[in-house]
C-alpha cells in the first residue's frame, strides 16, 4: 500500500526479513506489497506480505496477478484494521482452497507487540 507509515513499512520488512532465512532451501519465496493477488470473487489485494511455495501461478488475463499465495500477512494500521484485512479474507475465503490454496493469514498490529 502507497503511502504507510514509516513503523508500518518497517514491521512489513521485518516479516520479511524474519522468514526469509525460514525459506532457504525451499521452494518458498516472499514478496511484498507490489506483490497482486487475485481471487476468483474478482478481488485484486496488494497484501503487506505474501510467501508463495514453488512456482507462481498468474492469472491468464492478468499476467501480474498471482493466484496461489500460500500465506498471506497484513500490517494492521488504525486505518486499516477493521476493513482492509477483513474485505481481503472474505474474497480469498470466498475463492476455494483449490484455486487459492492460501494456507495462513497473519496480522500483525503496530500498536501491540503480538502477531
Amino acid at each position: 500500500m502507497a503511502g504507510v507509515t514509516p513503523e508500518r513499512a518497517a514491521l512489513a520488512a521485518a516479516v520479511i526479513g524474519f522468514v526469509f532465512p525460514q525459506l532457504r532451501g525451499s521452494n518458498g519465496r516472499a514478496y511484498d506489497a507490489d506483490l497482486r493477488v487475485l481471487t476468483l470473487s474478482g478481488l485484486t489485494t496488494y497484501p503487506d506480505v505474501t510467501i508463495v511455495c514453488d512456482a507462481t501461478t498468474r492469472d491468464a488475463e492478468d499476467q501480474q496477478a498471482i493466484t496461489n499465495p500460500m500465506v498471506i500477512v497484513e500490517v494492521l494500521s488504525r486505518s486499516t484494521e477493521g476493513v482492509r484485512p477483513r474485505r481481503q479474507v472474505r474474497a480469498l475465503q470466498a475463492s476455494g482452497s483449490s484455486t487459492t490454496p492460501w494456507r495462513s493469514r497473519r496480522l500483525v498490529d503496530q500498536l501491540e507487540p503480538s502477531m
